[in-house]
C-alpha cells in the first residue's frame, strides 16, 4: 500500500478534529462524476444531495467526507451538508455544487459544522497525492484500510485507477455500509463513467451480502479527470477501463468480506446453468444471504442448507427450479446431487470457499459474496452457544 499514489490531478488529506476526522479528496480540473447510492429509501443528505449533483452533469472539484457522524436523523442535517459544501466550496474557490459530501458513522447526532469550517484550511494544507491517510480516516468497524490501484497503457498514454473503500459490517446489496471512491485520470464522458461503474459493480459490489440490511449513509463516488478528448461508450479503451475497474472492486468486496469475517473466510459463490443473466445472478445473492448457508459450510448437512436457500430463493423470483437437476459442490467436492447428500464438505484450510450450483442447462452464470459465521448450536432447550470451531486453522 505504500506504493499506491493518486492518478494524477488528485489530492486526499486528513485531519482529527477531536471525536470526528475530516477526509478530503480534490480534483485539480473539476472531473466528470458518477455516484451510486445505497437503496435505502431513509438515505442521509450527504447521499440525496451528493447524487442530485452528478445526475445534473456538475462537474466536481471536492469531496469531503465525515467520518464518525453520519449526519443523519437531525433537524438540520440537510442544511448542514449544504453549509459544509460551501465552506469547502469557498476555500476551493469553486461552486458548492462541485463540492460533493460523504459521511459515516454515529446516526441522530448534529454535525459540528463550525468547527469543520475552522479546521477546513488545515485540512486543505495537508494534502499530498498519498492516499494512505485518508483510507485510514475513512475507517470505522473496518480492521484494515482497503486501498487498490491498477496501472493502465491506453492508445499511447499512461493512466491510473485507484480505489479507496471502507466497510466491514451490514453490508448487503446495493451499497449497505460502503463508502467507495474511484479515482482515475482516464478522460471518460459522464455516460462512459457512469456505463463503467454501474457494470463493474453490478457483478462485485452490488453482489456482496454480509449482515443483510442495507444502510442510510453509502455510495460510491467515481471520478474522472476532465480531458480534452475523453473517452466514450464503446471505445475500446472504456472496455478496458471497465473491465479493470471489476477486478479491482472485485478485491474490495474480498477485503471487506475478509474484515468482516474476523478469521473466518471469504465465501465465492457461483452459480451455472441459469436461463439468464439476472437469474443466476439473483439464485447466487438468495443463497450469499442465507444465515444458514454462512453458518453451515463446514457441517454434515451444508449442501442441504444450500439448497435450502436456493429453494426459498427461486420462489422469491419465481424461477422454474427443478431440484433434479441441482448439484453443489464445496471446494471441488460434490456434496449434494439431485437434492440427494452425497458427502459433507471436505475439510478445508484456504482461506477462500469456492461454493459451485448448479441450477440447470442453462448457458448463464452469476457470482455472490458473503463470509461464514460462527456456528450457534443448541445444547440443550433454551441454551445456545458459540461453537469455536469456525476458525481458521492456524
Amino acid at each position: 500500500m505504500a506504493d499506491v499514489t493518486l492518478p494524477r490531478g488528485f489530492s486526499a488529506a486528513s485531519l482529527t478534529l477531536r471525536d470526528l476526522r475530516l477526509a478530503l479528496i480534490s480534483v485539480d480540473l473539476p472531473a466528470t462524476a458518477w455516484v451510486l447510492a445505497t437503496e435505502n429509501l431513509a438515505a442521509a443528505p450527504s447521499v440525496s444531495r451528493s447524487k442530485s449533483i452528478v445526475d445534473n452533469g456538475h462537474l466536481v472539484s471536492g469531496v469531503l467526507v465525515t467520518v464518525g457522524n453520519a449526519n443523519a436523523f437531525t433537524k438540520r442535517a440537510a442544511q448542514d451538508e449544504e453549509a459544509l459544501a460551501a465552506s469547502l466550496a469557498a476555500n476551493l474557490a469553486s461552486d458548492p455544487r462541485a463540492v460533493l459530501t460523504a459521511a459515516t458513522g454515529e446516526l441522530g447526532r448534529p454535525l459540528p459544522v463550525q468547527a469543520i469550517d475552522r479546521a477546513l484550511p488545515a485540512l486543505l494544507a495537508r494534502r499530498s497525492s498519498d492516499p494512505t491517510e485518508f483510507a485510514h480516516a475513512i475507517l470505522l468497524t473496518d480492521s484494515m484500510p482497503k486501498l487498490v490501484s491498477q496501472a493502465l497503457s491506453l492508445s499511447g498514454h499512461k493512466y491510473s485507477i485507484t480505489v479507496i473503500a471502507k466497510g466491514a459490517s451490514r453490508i448487503a446489496p446495493d451499497l449497505a455500509t460502503l463508502l467507495v471512491f474511484v479515482l482515475t485520470d482516464l478522460p471518460l464522458t459522464r455516460d462512459a463513467l457512469r456505463m463503467a461503474v454501474e457494470s463493474a459493480a453490478a457483478t462485485t459490489l452490488e453482489q456482496l451480502d454480509l449482515e443483510g440490511e442495507p444502510s442510510t449513509n453509502d455510495a460510491l463516488i467515481a471520478l474522472s479527470a476532465n480531458g480534452d478528448d475523453p473517452f466514450h461508450p464503446g471505445d475500446p479503451e472504456t472496455a478496458t477501463f471497465t473491465k479493470e475497474l471489476a477486478r479491482l472492486l472485485h478485491r474490495i468486496v474480498e477485503l471487506s468480506a475478509r474484515d468482516a469475517a474476523q478469521g473466518l473466510r471469504f465465501v465465492q459463490i457461483t452459480v451455472v446453468g441459469a436461463s439468464s443473466f439476472n437469474d443466476a445472478r439473483a439464485l447466487a445473492l438468495g443463497i450469499a444471504s442465507s444465515p444458514i448457508v454462512r453458518e453451515s459450510l463446514r457441517q454434515r448437512a451444508a449442501g442441504a442448507a444450500v439448497a435450502s436457500a436456493l429453494g426459498a430463493c427461486a420462489a422469491m423470483i419465481e424461477y422454474d427450479l427443478d431440484l433434479g437437476a441441482v448439484w453443489v459442490s464445496i471446494d471441488g467436492l460434490r456434496v449434494l446431487e439431485a437434492g440427494v447428500l452425497r458427502a459433507p464438505p471436505p475439510r478445508m484450510r484456504a482461506e477462500t470457499v469456492e461454493l459451485v450450483v448448479a441450477v440447470g442447462e442453462g448457458s448463464a452464470r452469476g457470482e455472490a459474496f458473503c463470509a461464514e459465521t460462527r456456528r450457534r448450536r443448541v445444547t440443550r432447550p433454551g441454551q445456545v452457544h458459540e461453537s469455536a470451531t469456525m476458525r481458521l486453522a492456524q
